[in-house]
């Protein structure tokens, strides 16, 4: 068992599933960021088939920019997620370890 800041026990399989979950969440979140780029990508190719002015094409031109730019700031703090969740996991499975040892 691993104890939380307040000293209430927590079962390390109920943490380790909530990790498990928590990474789980990570890929869904990472797989609609990629969903967003390749819906961004078809528009670009719908604009090379269609005539524009000018005006449209740097006004779509700059949307693409903007969201391409948001999914990457996006991906940066999922991978700060993953990284920390990784950290936890390694954490509890010494926990796990150690009251093993102990036991």
């Amino acid at each position: 068992m691993i104890t939380a800041d307040c000293d209430i026990p927590i079962p390390s399989t109920a943490l380790q599933q909530a990790l498990n979950d928590i990474i789980n969440l990570i890929s869904i979140e990472d797989g609609a960021l990629c969903s967003l780029i390749n819906i961004e990508e078809e528009m670009l190719k719908s604009i090379r088939l269609d005539t524009h002015s000018i005006t449209e094409i740097v006004t779509i031109n700059e949307s693409v920019n903007c969201i391409i730019k948001n999914v990457s700031r996006l991906q940066l703090l999922l991978q700060f997620k993953l990284e920390d969740t990784k950290n936890l996991l390694l954490k509890a499975n010494d926990f796990c370890e150690s009251d093993e040892l102990e036991e």
